[in-house]
């Protein structure tokens, strides 16, 4: 379903998600007011299709676990 169809306006929201010592993103969830959640699990959704592996923060050389938070802004047109 496209986007469109069920935003009614812009919005802004942010998207949190931790990145582990092997370089998978894990617990993705987003923060928004957005009354349809569909839209929010369909964020969540395309991040968990990524099949990138990310590189881990690193704390006297030893990967761990880190946290990354980025703002995402949707335009309806």
């Amino acid at each position: 379903m496209k986007i469109q169809k069920i935003l009614k306006s812009d919005f802004s929201c942010q998207i949190s998600f931790k990145i582990d010592n092997q370089g998978n993103m894990i617990n993705i969830k987003v923060n928004s007011q957005i009354p349809d959640k569909q839209v929010e699990e369909n964020m969540i959704l395309a991040l968990k299709q990524i099949d990138i592996k990310w590189s881990p923060e690193k704390f006297r050389g030893i990967p761990i676990i880190s946290r990354y938070t980025m703002p995402v802004n949707i335009s309806k047109d």
